[in-house]
């Protein structure tokens, strides 16, 4: 009675990605209190292949610190903005 049989593997994969998000005391934050008006809060990036979200937070952020200021403005666009203020 001395069958022998095939080896097998075992194995496992785990993937783990924290990431940090800015919390207030709305969102549970450990008594860190509410922040004001004047702080930001800048979430890691997620993982997307674009950075369309990444974009999109950073000139909603820009808006509210320079409003009414055009977003990575082009070239021309920005010399246009120049020449206004060089008029004012």
């Amino acid at each position: 009675g001395g069958e022998r049989r095939a080896p097998s593997v075992c194995w496992g994969a785990y993937f783990s990605l924290p990431l940090r998000i800015a919390a207030t005391s709305a969102q549970g934050g450990g008594g860190l209190g509410e922040t004001p008006d004047n702080v930001l809060h800048c979430h890691e990036a997620s993982l997307e292949t674009t950075c369309d979200d990444a974009v999109a937070r950073a000139k909603a952020l820009f808006a509210r610190v320079c409003p009414g200021v055009s977003f990575l403005p082009t070239k021309e666009q920005a010399s246009d903005q120049s020449d206004g203020e060089e008029a004012a």
